[in-house]
């Protein structure tokens, strides 16, 4: 009889051709050991969702931004909340439009990008006001350079631009992003540059300091790949991650190295995100426990896919509802007097990390169901005897006081996840029982063998790794 270690601690790749790989993470993300060794050791769970601020309305949240005041804004429908001691909306304020709105501040000013309209809040006195013909053009996105509103100017290769600390828009504050023929669509300040997207390609500006041509081309500093989805932007660390596009192809994540980008999605993701409608995509940063997230939130699929820096590989954030996972329902991030918050996709939800292992999200309760599936054990002629299964996990996750016994579901696929066995159940020990062991016997026999376990009732589950034994 021989023993096996099961490749049970890893990321995702489900590849749409399952023979290639089967694996999913699912409410679970790999870890790192600091140790001289630097491998993948673990498997840990994710945080669950509590509810901060709950108004009992159902909208969509468009927006989301910390400000330099201290306060979170979110725009919700057409409304603008206003978080600090309290969460309410703001009195006479109306967003028109149906699309995201983005926010950018120069220090004083804050300005409100929403469909064909600018605002601007004043966040000294409080003033709420709406662009008129002095915004000159139609704009989608916004950022601060140089403590400067810039923005682009839709349908075109141009950008244009407010004077210092100022909302005043001179006629000839414009400029035409010339490395490429193709469209602004997105703009970004990072690392004291100015990011101008095209639908193919990027380029990248630095401020001058001169009044009359306040922003220039870097010389010999363009990137051949663009972004047609401007809301999965983010900075991440000293780097931006985006949804990329280019003339050759589409569908990649990409991450920046100086003025140069790496792909960091890999071909299973790839493939999924070619097929899914991606028009609505977006996308947040978050950190946590020395873990970075890029977090990709694809509504019209259900799916929400997480980078994680650490370790470069992915993993879903998902809510279990009646039988199936379904995409997590954070829009946005912000860290706001050192607590996380979270913004609801459809809800006016305020929500932070909670230790539970139950998301308790508005009138919602669910328990955190997490998965991990590996990939095929073995593609031999002959068949292999699977004698016993043994998940090397933290024991004793029962909730203390209580006598339960988590409970950890075994099934098993041996045609590369397109069937799945019969689910068996075992415990992972009531508070105390340090020296139990999970351990599965008679498994039958197979030629290629995949196995998945499910937890849904321990909220401090940590796998380290799986033996299997063989004959």
């Amino acid at each position: 009889m021989a023993s096996i270690k099961l490749p049970i601690v890893g990321g995702a790749y489900k590849d749409p051709n399952s023979a290639i790989g089967c694996q999913t993470c699912i409410n679970m993300y790999p870890e790192v050991t600091q140790d001289s060794y630097k491998s993948v050791s673990a498997l840990l769970p994710t945080p669950a969702m509590k509810t901060l601020y709950d108004k009992g309305i159902k909208a969509p949240c468009r927006g989301f931004a910390a400000l330099s005041n201290g306060s979170i804004y979110a725009v919700y429908g057409h409304e603008l909340y206003r978080l600090d001691d309290t969460f309410e909306p703001m009195p006479d304020v109306y967003i028109d439009g149906d699309k995201p709105v983005i926010i950018a501040e120069n220090s004083q000013y804050a300005a409100f990008v929403s469909d064909s309209t600018v605002y601007t809040l004043d966040m000294i006195t409080g003033e709420w006001a709406q662009y008129g013909a002095q915004l000159l053009y139609p704009a989608d996105d916004v950022t601060t350079l140089a403590q400067r509103f810039i923005f682009n100017r839709r349908g075109t290769g141009q950008i244009f631009w407010t004077d210092t600390l100022s909302t005043n828009i001179d006629p000839l504050s414009f400029a035409t992003a010339e490395a490429s023929p193709d469209n602004v669509t997105a703009i970004q300040a990072h690392q004291k540059t100015l990011w101008i997207f095209g639908e193919t390609s990027t380029e990248i500006w630095y401020a001058t300091g001169d009044n009359n041509a306040a922003f220039l081309p870097m010389q010999g500093a363009a990137i051949y790949a663009g972004c047609l989805l401007p809301r999965t932007i983010e900075r991440f660390g000293e780097s931006l991650v985006w949804l990329s596009n280019s003339i050759n192809g589409n569908s990649q994540v990409v991450m920046t190295q100086g003025y140069q980008v790496q792909r960091i999605s890999n071909h299973a993701l790839e493939k999924e995100l070619t097929s899914y409608d991606t028009t609505d995509a977006s996308a947040y940063v978050y950190q946590e426990t020395g873990h970075s997230f890029y977090v990709l939130n694809i509504p019209k699929e259900n799916k929400t896919w997480v980078f994680d820096g650490a370790t470069s590989l992915w993993h879903e954030r998902a809510l279990f509802r009646y039988g199936e996972f379904v995409r997590h329902p954070s829009e946005y991030h912000a860290m706001h007097r050192g607590q996380h918050v979270f913004a609801h996709a459809d809800q006016v939800i305020m929500m932070t990390i909670s230790n539970s292992s139950m998301d308790n999200i508005g009138d919602e309760s669910l328990p955190q169901v997490r998965e991990r599936t590996t990939h095929a054990v073995s593609r031999t002629q002959g068949m292999i005897r699977h004698n016993r299964l043994t998940l090397i996990a933290q024991q004793a996750t029962g909730q203390p006081n209580s006598i339960d016994d988590p409970q950890v579901m075994l099934s098993w696929s041996d045609d590369d996840g397109v069937s799945w066995s019969d689910t068996r159940w075992r415990g992972l020990g009531k508070r105390g029982e340090h020296k139990k062991r999970t351990f599965w016997t008679r498994l039958g026999a197979s030629r290629n063998r995949a196995y998945r376990v499910r937890v849904t009732d321990a909220g401090m589950l940590v796998i380290t790794g799986a033996e299997l034994e063989v004959s």
